[in-house]
């Protein structure tokens, strides 16, 4: 069993089944997902998708902040399908758009963390401005954080974010 953190869009059910339906079946809801926190990190919108025409939501190491997500438990294989959902092709090959990452994360209603892969953006990815999402996109992540009773004042914080389209 592996660790999953999801911060992002993969919170989303329908998003992440929808996105995921041509490299697996995985179903997350499955996977005893719990809310969780990820401390010294912040969210970053500094990485520009195609598929989502606008900013794609990262993570950036960043003291004192946090990032609230989800963690669920996964089997090798169920990772390696989220490997090829969020691009990555290994360690060493230049075509990543995601780099897988470990990190510890909380549980909630727990004190001890946990070691977790996530994902964040390949350095050459990148941007160094603020990439907008569209209105859609942070639809997407508002909702799964809601789904999964991520803390009010997150989703407060998440709905606050600029995007790309008039509001």
């Amino acid at each position: 069993m592996v660790y999953y953190f999801a911060y992002g869009s993969n919170m989303n059910h329908e998003d992440f089944k929808g996105r995921c339906a041509s490299k697996s079946n995985i179903d997350l809801t499955a996977k005893k997902p719990v809310p969780c926190t990820l401390k010294n990190y912040q969210l970053a919108f500094n990485y520009y998708s195609t598929t989502r025409n606008g900013g794609a939501v990262n993570i950036e190491k960043a003291g004192g902040e946090r990032v609230e997500g989800v963690l669920f438990e996964l089997s090798e294989k169920e990772l390696k399908a989220i490997d090829a959902k969020e691009g990555y092709y290994g360690p060493n090959n230049q075509r990543n758009f995601y780099d897988r990452l470990e990190v510890l994360v909380t549980p909630k209603g727990s004190t001890k963390p946990k070691t977790a892969v996530t994902y964040i953006a390949n350095k050459k990815m990148v941007k160094t401005s603020f990439q907008p999402p569209t209105k859609d996109y942070l639809k997407v992540i508002v909702d799964g954080a809601r789904a999964y009773g991520l803390p009010k004042a997150w989703l407060r914080k998440l709905e606050a974010i600029q995007t790309k389209d008039k509001r």
